[in-house]
């Protein structure tokens, strides 16, 4: 507790330092702009159920199905195969519908099979457990395009340094979060059911927890203006 306490009081003093400074190591600028605050804020939840899921997979596979290392490995194959594939059709699905609707939709869509993860287990049919890593590989990779290029998306030309520098920074942080809240939550449930080991159950809350971080992502995502990013969309010819 005194270690978070000293995090947080050590991330107020650095604000305010870098609101002070002249010349700041990191410009905060970049959050006077609505779309960058939603899309950081929001898409730090994100991340950080979306990058807890592949550590919890071949856990869930290894200890709670009974799978062999490199069959775990394997069977994440369909998921990250899903996450490249949509990268191919990213764009014209966010030019048709926006970055709010798209970003809604795939954020919903992604909670829901990760808390549907919760569900598997031995038993859990081959055909049903594939589709599940599909869906959620697409939706995670569909989530965090729209996410990063909504970042810059409304930022002047001048700002898009330190807006790098700050998606960076949360990236890493949001990707420390989810396997930290993951682990967490994993050890905590063994510990109150009196086990050494990790049981199904446990990673069943595990799930449910880190998706929770994904629904409030979206909450996030459906304050966002509708226009918003709609300039970076258009047809390079058509920009003003």
């Amino acid at each position: 507790m005194l270690c978070v306490l000293a995090g947080l009081a050590t991330l107020v003093w650095t604000v305010g330092h870098l609101r002070r400074a002249t010349h700041p190591v990191v410009s905060l600028s970049p959050f006077e702009h609505r779309s960058f605050v939603v899309s950081t804020v929001g898409g730090t939840l994100a991340a950080t159920a979306i990058q807890s899921t592949p550590f919890l997979l071949p856990l869930l596979f290894q200890l709670g199905m009974g799978r062999d290392a490199v069959s775990a490995g394997a069977m994440l194959l369909p998921y990250f195969a899903a996450n490249l594939g949509m990268k191919t059709v990213t764009t014209p699905i966010l030019q048709r519908f926006g970055f709010r609707t798209v970003m809604i939709a795939s954020g919903l869509i992604s909670a829901l099979s990760i808390a549907a993860f919760a569900l598997v287990d031995a038993q859990t049919p081959w055909v049903l457990l594939i589709s599940l890593l599909i869906v959620s590989g697409a939706s995670r990779s569909m989530s965090m395009t729209a996410i990063n290029t909504l970042a810059v998306a409304d930022l002047p030309q001048h700002k898009l340094g330190a807006s790098s520098t700050l998606a960076a920074i949360s990236s890493q942080v949001a990707g420390a979060m989810g396997v930290a809240v993951g682990a967490l939550v994993l050890a905590a449930m063994a510990h109150l059911g009196g086990r050494e080991h990790l049981a199904v159950g446990d990673f069943s809350a595990a799930f449910l927890v880190v998706a929770v971080f994904n629904a409030l992502a979206v909450v996030q995502f459906w304050r966002m203006p509708h226009q918003a990013g709609a300039e970076i969309l258009r047809p390079r010819e058509s920009r003003g």
